[in-house]
């Protein structure tokens, strides 16, 4: 992948993937995503690396970073999507000091703030784990729902 040549399709991709998952009514999500985007940013992370890999754009990385003091109660974690130095975050406004509630950037000042703890694939279908599953049939249903058209992005409907 060529991220600076891709920044367009890969942000097209990043908001159809959060407007998707804003549509859908919150009981059909799975409950680590119930309250969308606040705390489903690993789930939501995984999401968006496995649709990005099927629409030909390998290389990212997800990450996990965390920021803050457990003694005084400001620690708090986050996750999003890495390639070089191009972010691609769809849930960061589950934080009040967020620039915005998607980011696809170079170099996000916002995101300095956070010290990396660990990364991995972001295609959640390379690792096992007990939630695969579940991201696998909300993808499936994703992408049936929305035809996987990315141009449509503003395109809504019923789930």
């Amino acid at each position: 992948m060529t991220a600076s040549s891709d920044e367009g399709r890969i942000r097209d991709l990043a908001m159809y993937l959060r407007r998707a998952l804003e549509s859908v009514p919150r009981y059909k999500l799975p409950i680590t995503m119930q309250e969308f985007p606040r705390g489903a940013c690993g789930e939501a992370s995984l999401l968006l690396g496995a649709l990005l890999a099927d629409h030909g754009l390998h290389g990212f990385k997800y990450v996990s970073a965390a920021r803050g003091r457990i003694d005084d109660g400001t620690w708090t974690s986050h996750a999003w999507l890495a390639s070089g130095s191009l972010i691609v975050d769809i849930t960061a406004d589950q934080f009040s000091d967020a620039p915005a509630a998607v980011i696809v950037a170079r170099n996000s000042a916002w995101h300095d703030k956070f010290t990396i703890e660990k990364t991995h694939p972001s295609d959640f279908r390379a690792t096992y784990s007990l939630g695969n599953g579940d991201l696998q049939a909300l993808l499936v249903r994703l992408q049936a729902e929305f035809e996987g058209d990315v141009s449509g992005v503003d395109k809504r409907g019923e789930f």
